[in-house]
């Protein structure tokens, strides 16, 4: 390494010989110490803080007043760089520099990045970077930890922070930030004699944006007599003063949207109202109906953060008014309806913030059995959208002696109900098992199922629903228990809950008998036999039949009038035939006896009974061959299948065709095509297989086909071509 030799002062030289000088004096630094500024300018993290380590034990090592100024020089220059990621890694090293070698005065320093980046001759083209490298300095002054300790240059930073916070397009709220951050570290005598200089007593500019917002909040926090000599009497959540509130938090979520954290404003007011008494009006009008009533989702999110960050703020009282109010329903709604990636980022938020709530009020099992209760309320279709059994199994452990005394103790049905429903769901959770040794682990399943037992003594006296939702309850809590008992095969004894529960059987029968039973008793004697099979009392098969006969009321009146799947709906037509007395099952009967009996002689148009319902399209038929050859259906020889009168309903459509052709064959009066509309029903209710069965000569469909065509080839020609012209005419009528 080349020796390095002290500087020399000079006197003040031309930009052109300070030029040469700069080149001259980075010819004397070894590449080593070169390398340590280019590093520190570096995106990974690691390598930017090795760089910084390194470069202050060389500093350390080798005293040299060159090296030292030409370090900080470098770092002063490194602020206004144009990369932007750049100039924080530069205002880190330097605040450490000054942190490790306190004889630099920080007023020095000020001064020469003020030398450096004059706000007062700096052009359009460098206003950006002079802006960003004066205030990159001031936080490097402020965390060495030193500037709160200099009275002049916390004075003289102060001063540029104002000046910089003219700049809010280029730097936005930055320096007001860096104030506040600087003010809530002084000395309180320190901080009344600059408040003054920095924060105007207007409520308007207060109220304009949060950063001042927050420094108003900060001096009414620390002190508060020089705020109000300032100001006066000011009431920050008067009716005026709301949607102000709401637009402040509304831009705090929006400009904190990419770093996924809480704005400090929204906490500070939260903290003011429950100072001041007013978290009521401040949870309902500023959150519930002002930022919930068009959220959007950083506005949701922040509110879902100060929800957490609340929790060990509130007292019990206000515990229930959070947990059941809007915000909560809107984090559930939130929490079925976001996607995953969205989740995955509010989840483990909102779990840290439960986490920390839990285990700072372990001292106070209410408090924890309220939060517990309000996140188990909050369901999608019965399954809780945030669980919480499985991720605290320590303080779950806790929670059961108090949810224990819930069940049997003198508390409302609603919050026994609630302490059945959480002491089910935790003992089915594994992670609370290794909690516990054997021994501890038998002994609370012996203490729970005597609770239970005792709860118990009231099966089937039920009143109201929230007496009855218990009943419910405490039987699932039991089943739980014996199901618990028998997996594991504890030794238990359960000769007192089987007394009970056999006291019982007869009321619950007779209840459900008599129906005096409100919605779920069914469910309730299901319940009751499950535990009964876990004891060894199987269930009889009449108490099984006597409970399928009981009708449920919760069926409403429109579905008992609905059918069984299967059956045909409800028409105009089916009413008339009921009005009638005449129904297709009757119809299909008299079917039956009719083909049964034997077929009739054709029946005259004369004979034919009157239509009583809408007539059918005429359709023109074919004469058939027999009429053809002068021969009528009464001279012509019987065939083998008896043809049906007219009263005997046809079948279908596709099989009265086929019979029409076979008779005609046969030489059969064709039926009038003009049918009663009656009939028309008995012909949809007897099926083929019916007549073919019902028929003497059953016949298949082949050898009628085999006889049609042995007659038509055994006739005389005339017959055939009167076969051709019925075919031809057949296909017109089917010819729309």
């Amino acid at each position: 390494m080349a020796e390095m030799k002290s500087p020399t002062k000079a006197e003040p030289a031309t930009p052109a010989e300070a030029a040469q000088s700069d080149r001259h004096s980075l010819l004397e630094h070894s590449r080593e110490f070169l390398d340590f500024f280019w590093d520190i300018a570096k995106p990974d993290q690691e390598t930017r803080l090795r760089a910084t380590e390194k470069l202050l034990e060389y500093l350390r090592t080798r005293p040299n007043d060159s090296e030292m100024k030409y370090a900080l020089k470098r770092l002063i220059t490194g602020l206004g760089v144009g990369r932007e990621a750049a100039r924080p890694c530069y205002s880190l090293a330097l605040a450490q520099l000054l942190q490790s070698f306190e004889d630099i005065p920080l007023c020095d320093i000020l001064d020469q990045i003020q030398e450096k980046y004059s706000l007062q001759a700096m052009n359009k083209a460098m206003m950006r970077p002079s802006l960003f490298a004066n205030l990159f300095g001031v936080l490097a002054l402020f965390q060495s930890g030193r500037l709160v300790k200099d009275k002049e240059a916390l004075m003289k930073s102060v001063q540029l922070l104002k000046i910089l916070s003219q700049h809010p397009n280029h730097l936005q709220g930055q320096p007001i930030k860096a104030l506040v951050d600087i003010l809530s570290e002084v000395p309180e005598s320190m901080f009344q004699e600059i408040l003054p200089k920095v924060l105007k007593g207007n409520m308007k500019v207060i109220l304009r944006s949060p950063k001042y917002l927050e420094l108003f909040l900060l001096a009414k926090q620390r002190v508060p007599t020089k705020l109000e000599s300032l100001m006066g009497s000011v009431d920050l959540f008067s009716e005026d003063n709301i949607p102000s509130l709401v637009n402040i938090l509304k831009v705090a979520a929006n400009s904190v949207k990419k770093e996924h954290k809480l704005p400090n404003v929204a906490l500070d007011l939260l903290r003011l109202a429950l100072k001041e008494s007013r978290f009521e009006l401040f949870w309902k009008k500023v959150l519930e109906e002002g930022l919930l009533k068009n959220p959007s989702w950083t506005s949701s999110y922040m509110c879902f953060r100060l929800l957490g960050a609340s929790l060990p703020l509130l007292s019990e009282e206000q515990l229930q008014l959070v947990m059941r109010g809007d915000l909560i329903r809107h984090f559930g709604e939130n929490m079925v309806i976001s996607k995953p990636q969205n989740l995955f980022k509010i989840i483990p938020e909102i779990s840290t913030y439960v986490g920390t709530f839990l285990e700072g009020c372990q001292d106070d099992p209410k408090r924890q059995l309220t939060m517990m209760v309000a996140f188990t309320t909050i369901t999608n279709q019965g399954l809780p959208v945030m669980p919480t059994f499985s991720r605290y199994p320590v303080i779950c452990k806790n929670l059961l002696p108090v949810l224990a005394q819930h069940v049997a103790g003198p508390s409302r049905p609603r919050h026994q109900a609630q302490a059945c429903l959480m002491l089910q769901k935790t003992l089915s959770a594994r992670e609370l098992r290794v909690c516990f040794e054997d021994p501890e682990w038998e002994q609370l399943i012996t203490q729970l199922l005597g609770k239970a037992t005792q709860t118990l003594q009231t099966l089937g006296e039920a009143q109201s629903k929230g007496e009855h939702q218990k009943e419910l309850s405490i039987l699932e809590l039991l089943n739980t228990l014996l199901r618990t008992v028998n997996h594991e095969k504890l030794s238990v004894d359960l000769t007192a809950p089987l007394g009970v529960l056999q006291s019982k059987q007869q009321k619950l029968q007779q209840s459900l008998q008599q129906g005096n039973h409100s919605s779920g008793s069914n469910r309730l004697y299901d319940l009751y036999w499950q535990a009964m099979r876990m004891l060894g009392v199987q269930r009889p098969k009449s108490e099984k039949k006597n409970a399928k006969d009981i009708p449920s009321d919760t069926q409403s009146p429109v579905s008992t009038k609905r059918k069984k799947k299967g059956f045909l709906p409800e028409t105009k037509k089916r009413k008339k035939l009921k009005s009638e007395g005449t129904t297709p099952e009757k119809n299909a009967a008299s079917q039956q006896d009719a083909v049964t009996e034997g077929a009739m002689p054709a029946a005259t148009g004369k004979d034919q009974p009157p239509s009583t319902g809408k007539k059918k399209r005429k359709r023109v038929k074919a004469s058939t061959p027999s009429q053809v050859n002068g021969i009528t259906g009464a001279k012509s020889p019987a065939p083998s299948n008896p043809t049906l009168s007219p009263s005997t309903p046809a079948k279908t459509p596709k099989l009265q065709k086929k019979k029409e052709k076979l008779s005609q064959v046969n030489g059969a009066t064709p039926v009038s095509p003009i049918e009663p509309e009656s009939k028309k029903h008995h012909q949809e209710a007897l099926s083929t297989k019916e007549v073919i069965r019902k028929s003497p000569h059953p016949q298949s469909a082949l050898p009628k086909k085999r006889a049609r065509l042995s007659l038509v080839s055994r006739s005389p020609s005339l017959l055939q071509s009167g076969v051709k012209k019925r075919r031809v005419a057949s296909r017109r009528v089917q010819t729309p």
